[in-house]
């Protein structure tokens, strides 16, 4: 029974990672970081180099969380590698 309950468990935390990156709110975020970061590189100077390189390295970094973010929880491949290793320890078979 509780192998059952930690197979449910699984599946229902995949149902939860669907449900966010459905979730408007979710996708707004990362549009709301970004023009946030945006707005304030337009009120820097030209002088301020530094200042703008640094700008678009956030909005580098920001593309590169949002969209690791986004393939490991499309993926799941992580949910279902330990899905089909705790089926196979269930059912004692290597061709789970």
């Amino acid at each position: 029974m509780r192998k059952d309950s930690e197979l449910q468990s699984d599946i229902d935390r995949m149902q939860n990672v669907k449900a966010v990156l459905n979730n408007p709110e979710y996708q707004k975020a990362f549009l709301i970081l970004k023009a946030h970061v945006i707005t304030e590189f337009e009120k820097l100077n030209y002088s301020q180099v530094e200042d703008m390189k640094e700008a678009n390295r956030t909005l580098k970094n920001l593309d590169r969380i949002e969209s690791s973010f986004n393939r490991i929880l499309n993926d799941g491949k992580v949910a279902k590698d330990t899905l089909a290793k705790k089926l196979k320890r269930l059912v004692g078979n290597d061709n789970v």
